[in-house]
């Protein structure tokens, strides 16, 4: 096979178990280890019934789904297949994404093919920021800031999730983009030489409380203050950070937004919601001290219910109903919805922990990366994480 190594083709023999390098855990003194290799399920291809993969020499490899084995293109079967490059820096290539470490291929109980990148922490951490900033214009400090929240971020959720727990590559958790490839230009090496710096610079870095790692939650923008963690996510896997004020988005109108969400859509989330076919009506019921929506009451013509303001963005649409920061509607809260539903506000994401555009503009006024973390999860300390 020219395109790549085939590891192992029936994987039963050789599953992870509890002490798995895939397994953030606790050494004997108590101290936080990272795993040496981090479990990513890719969500594009989640339930593909055919993969192509191509290997370092570009020659494909087919997959498909035949009943409850994967079938690779020379016709052998298996429950599941293991994939690794031709050479340890080389990658693999799927859905026009290269990507380093292995890729596991597996039929998925509910149907389709289910695909893991299993890959090593710091290169998964690399490509979450290259994922989550343009790396063309991004701030050194800024990288580096960002490195040591995904990081923490990735060790905590995997220690909070135990044996077999993994990580999504999408907003579910953090986005990962494979490998990053420059392009050819000066900007696009210059760009992969700050990236490769602030891995170095920040490598095995992540977040305490004490002796626990915290829940680094972070997001695109908060519009002027963060929020509290346990007023949108409620028990966090770890202690969790306060709400700050946050300077350069204070200053910045390029975060306002605005979106009338559809009465299909409406129709949609109310149905899910069980409220019935339609959205009546909707109050904001719990607000923050910034103003920031956290829950709200709807009202259908089956029944009321109060439910979080991210689970009803999940519903609508989360890139257009952007943040919960300075929301306004129209109609106004609590008056008859007759059509769509006109939403206004400041802010990108849940607005929890460091805030991107606000730890860029803190690069450019020389904060180090270490001062933008202490203001975003102010009590925290940088540590290494444990071998």
């Amino acid at each position: 096979m020219a395109a790549c190594v085939l590891l192992i083709a029936a994987l039963g023999a050789c599953r992870s178990t509890p002490s798995s390098p895939t397994v953030a855990s606790l050494s004997a003194t108590g101290k936080v280890r990272g795993p040496a290799k981090v479990r990513v399920r890719l969500a594009e291809v989640d339930g593909a019934r055919e993969l192509r993969v191509l290997g370092d020499a570009g020659d494909p490899v087919t997959f498909e789904r035949a009943g409850e084995f994967v079938r690779r293109g020379d016709g052998r079967l298996a429950r599941d297949f293991r994939l690794a490059p031709a050479d340890s820096d080389g990658a693999l290539t799927l859905a026009a994404t290269p990507y380093p470490g292995e890729l596991w291929i597996a039929a998925r109980p509910s149907g389709g093919l289910r695909v893991e990148n299993r890959v090593d922490l710091e290169q998964y951490v690399a490509g979450v920021v290259a994922g989550e900033l343009a790396l063309w214009s991004a701030e050194p400090a800024e990288l580096e800031a960002q490195a040591v929240a995904a990081r923490t971020y990735a060790v905590a959720s995997l220690l909070g999730r135990g044996p077999g727990g993994f990580l999504w590559d999408d907003v579910r958790d953090q986005v990962y983009a494979g490998r990053h490839v420059p392009d050819a230009s000066d900007g696009g090496r210059a760009a992969a030489r700050r990236l490769e710096r602030a891995l170095g610079a920040t490598r095995g870095l992540a977040l305490f409380v004490g002796d626990d790692l915290l829940d680094a939650r972070y997001h695109a923008a908060c519009g002027g203050s963060t929020a509290r963690t346990e007023d949108v996510f409620g028990a966090a896997t770890g202690p969790g950070s306060p709400a700050v004020d946050c300077a350069p988005c204070a200053r910045s109108e390029r975060d306002r937004w605005e979106w009338t969400a559809p009465a299909a859509d409406l129709a949609r989330a109310a149905g899910a919601l069980d409220l019935g076919e339609r959205l009546e009506s909707l109050v904001p019921e719990r607000v923050d001290a910034a103003g920031r929506w956290l829950s709200v009451r709807l009202h259908g013509p089956s029944r009321r219910r109060t439910v979080e303001l991210t689970e009803l963005r999940g519903l609508l649409d989360p890139e257009r109903l952007a943040s919960a920061g300075d929301l306004r509607t129209w109609p106004p809260p609590g008056r008859p919805i007759t059509g769509g539903l006109h939403f206004s506000g400041r802010g990108r994401g849940h607005g929890v922990g460091l805030c991107q555009e606000g730890a860029r503009g803190y690069a450019r006024m020389g904060w180090d990366y270490e001062r933008i973390l202490s203001h975003y999860y102010p009590g925290a300390t940088l540590e290494t994480l444990g071998r």
